[in-house]
């Protein structure tokens, strides 16, 4: 999404003006003060806004936290780690380079924060995986 890079949007945001949008409208609709329902729209128009920014800019992170460079990497833990997984040794399988602290942890790809894991191993700790 183009034109919101100065726009910086939080979960906190989002649940503030989606929270004040549909308490506006519980209490025009309870007190029947149908003149200023729009008010409460208009909130609620705002908070799609805010959440499609939000999505926009938290997809767009998460695209550039993988390097350009990742096979280049992914091929020089592997022979560091002797081409086996390190959680329990095997050799001759698919392998995975894994990050040790996660990405969406703050993680860095750096070799100390990286190791390589077989299949098996990488879905005990990836259940999403399976």
């Amino acid at each position: 999404m183009k034109g919101n890079e100065d726009i910086k949007i939080n979960r906190s945001t989002l649940w503030l003006v989606l929270g004040i949008g549909i308490y506006w409208l519980v209490i025009v609709y309870l007190h029947g003060l149908e003149y200023a329902m729009g008010f409460g729209k208009a909130i609620l128009i705002m908070a799609i806004i805010y959440l499609v920014i939000y999505l926009a800019q938290n997809n767009t992170k998460k695209k550039e936290e993988y390097s350009d460079n990742w096979d280049e990497i992914r091929r020089r833990i592997l022979d560091r780690d002797s081409y086996s997984c390190s959680n329990c040794g095997v050799k001759n399988t698919t392998l995975h380079v894994h990050h040790v602290v996660p990405l969406s942890c703050g993680g860095k790809t750096i070799d100390s924060n990286l190791v390589t894991l077989c299949k098996d191993c990488h879905k005990s700790i990836h259940p999403h995986m399976r």
